[in-house]
């Protein structure tokens, strides 16, 4: 059987220092989740899985385990500390992990950048699921998402793009003689990519389909205000942008975009082009292409306890299973703020928790 791994990088909105990594290994099966950031102090670090009480020998989450933190407040011994333990991450300074991305269950790479634009950027590897990963480059500013094609062609993002076509060995700047910032990018091929600036005065939504050669912008539509920080397509034509609270949608692969909806995008992914799954402060869902949506709801952790739900990401098992995080529990008794990861297995009909052992 394969490696199960499960990735998470969880987002905190009330934290604003470093960015841990957790990872999750579990009897055989390989999963792969994409970016759930986490903000934590101190330097970027790496939390991995190993089973407890939480779960019942097929992954299902024990409903018979009380949903209630009282005495180690989620301690090693509490029934929903979910088992997630903490791995270290290089030395990387002041830079947090931005984004990253697996092309297999072993295979992942990392961007991690500081916050001052004067500093470098990171891009870093791992081969064996995220139990160790190494520093492969370092360059001047910022980066902020990095995007795979395949195991050996890859793009990297934030002051300027670079790219790899040797499984990020190395690292190249890739027709940019631009002055804007990469918030967000989409990947079609090596010669059709869209990438977002928030910026007002210079930035905008813009497509290259000869490989960078010329960027040209497609945002009519979206005003100023509201230049995408997150982007997706269903396919070439349907696509959606976010930036503020606004969400735009197109269905003539960018020369026009209308306003579909409020309450931002940090996740999106579409089943078909009507069924769709929304992480934005909440869990949402939508039959009708993005028209309308209907909210998860998700459970309080119990106790002498605040339970924050703003969820920003999720990741996809299948039809049943599914998790997501963002959110956090505040303990009234200590003062300290952990990290929570939901779980359902029947389809978002019911949820579970499970709450990262270390505090932030």
């Amino acid at each position: 059987m394969n490696k199960k791994h499960l990735l998470l990088i969880l987002t905190f909105i009330i934290i604003t220092s470093s960015i841990a990594i957790y990872s999750f290994s579990r009897n055989g099966n390989a999963l792969s989740v994409p970016t759930l950031e986490h903000r934590n102090e101190g330097v970027g670090t790496l939390y991995s899985f190993s089973r407890n009480g939480t779960e019942n020998g097929d992954g299902r989450i024990n409903s018979n385990v009380p949903k209630q933190e009282f005495g180690n407040e989620g301690g090693s011994g509490s029934p929903q500390s979910g088992g997630w333990i903490l791995q270290t991450m290089p030395n990387m300074g002041a830079r947090k992990v931005r984004d990253f991305m697996f092309v297999d269950s072993l295979t992942g790479f990392a961007v991690a950048s500081p916050d001052s634009y004067t500093d470098s950027a990171h891009i870093l590897k791992t081969t064996n699921g995220g139990s160790s990963w190494s520093i492969k480059f370092t360059y001047p500013g910022q980066l902020h998402k990095i995007k795979l094609l395949n195991q050996n062609t890859g793009f990297a993002g934030g002051d300027y793009i670079l790219k790899t076509t040797n499984a990020g060995e190395n690292w190249a700047v890739w027709n940019w003689p631009l002055n804007r910032i990469i918030d967000d990018m989409f990947i079609f091929s090596e010669d059709t990519i869209w990438y977002g600036d928030i910026e007002p005065t210079a930035g905008g939504l813009y497509r290259t389909t000869n490989g960078g050669l010329y960027w040209e912008k497609r945002d009519n539509g979206i005003p100023a205000n509201s230049y995408p920080f997150f982007i997706y397509f269903y396919n070439n034509r349907i696509g959606f942008a976010s930036g503020n609270t606004n969400v735009y949608k197109t269905t003539d692969a960018g020369l026009s975009w209308n306003l579909t909806f409020t309450g931002g995008i940090s996740k999106l992914q579409f089943k078909d082009s009507l069924n769709c799954i929304r992480a934005s402060q909440g869990f949402f869902r939508t039959i009708d292409g993005g028209i309308n949506w209907t909210q998860d709801s998700l459970p309080r952790i119990l106790g002498n306890t605040y339970t924050n739900k703003w969820i920003n990401n999720f990741t996809i098992i299948n039809n049943d299973t599914m998790y997501c995080s963002g959110g956090y529990v505040y303990f009234y008794s200590n003062g300290s703020y952990k990290s929570t990861i939901y779980k359902t297995t029947n389809g978002g009909i019911n949820w579970g928790y499970q709450i990262v052992l270390s505090p932030l």
